[in-house]
């Protein structure tokens, strides 16, 4: 039982991965507000922060505005979260805010964790919990980049932008519908032609007006700039590899895992 609170404001994140393990807003949502019933408190206000999609990972924007909130001293005087790894994504993370927030006196309640952050031993314990999930959530994250890479050495469609000359096919995985990269056979001899012309050299912007006059367009819809073009010149995707770039972490590289639109010899010479 939490006393001494009414009002409570409930934090919730699910950013469509691996990571998330299922627990969708919805879920999270149910299980704070049965909390919340049985323990006599309000939520004031939902910040909420979800996918736009199965490809897109959840932003901050609903954190921040909280964090805001509280900086102004216009939130209530308790958060609530359905457990600490949905507000704080490391252990860093997690002894920063929670720093923040007893320095403004703003409890944290966790649905799904006891923890007490007014005592010496429920912030050692907190701290325990943050370190075991940051732990599982990169034991996660290598078994998500395991199966990416397995999945791109397989020639499956893993959700990037399909590179100009490329298509996608219906493709079975042992009994599971899946996508595989194809040669877009009508759009292949144009970006062939963009290969040999720039090899041949020929100037970029006679290229980019040649391009205009097919109306071709980048995976974002729009038309092609100098940028635009360099970084497709520079996209090994075209002669077969898969890369995944990373920020934090060495690329995911993956060679002859599908159909290559460009010989090696063409493609080493527009380097």
């Amino acid at each position: 039982m939490v006393t001494g609170v009414t009002y409570v404001d409930a934090y919730c994140r699910y950013s469509s991965t691996m990571q998330d393990e299922g627990n969708s807003i919805e879920y999270q949502m149910e299980d704070i507000e049965k909390y919340c019933a049985n323990n006599g408190l309000v939520v004031r206000k939902w910040y909420i922060d979800k996918a736009k999609s199965a490809k897109k990972v959840a932003g901050r924007d609903g954190f921040y505005e909280m964090i805001e909130d509280i900086k102004a001293g216009t939130s209530a005087p308790a958060l609530i979260v359905w457990r600490t790894n949905r507000a704080f994504r490391n252990a860093y993370e997690s002894h920063k805010y929670r720093k923040f927030l007893r320095e403004r006196n703003i409890k944290l309640i966790s649905v799904t964790q006891n923890i007490d952050e007014e005592t010496s031993t429920g912030r050692l314990t907190t701290n325990i919990l943050s370190d075991i999930d940051q732990y599982k959530s990169e034991e996660t994250a290598e078994q998500v980049t395991a199966a990416l890479r397995l999945m791109a050495k397989r020639g499956f469609y893993t959700g990037q932008p399909i590179p100009l000359g490329y298509k996608t096919v219906p493709a079975d995985d042992d009994g599971k519908p899946r996508k595989r990269y194809a040669i877009d056979e009508e759009r292949a001899p144009i970006v062939k032609k963009i290969f040999k012309d720039f090899a041949d050299g020929v100037p970029p912007a006679v290229i980019l007006d040649y391009m205009r006059t097919e109306n071709l367009k980048t995976d974002r819809g729009k038309p092609f700039d100098y940028n635009a073009l360099m970084r497709m010149l520079k996209n090994d995707f075209y002669i077969g590899t898969r890369r995944y770039d990373k920020k934090s972490d060495e690329p995911i590289i993956v060679e002859n895992c599908h159909p290559a639109l460009i010989a090696d010899k063409v493609f080493d010479g527009v380097q």
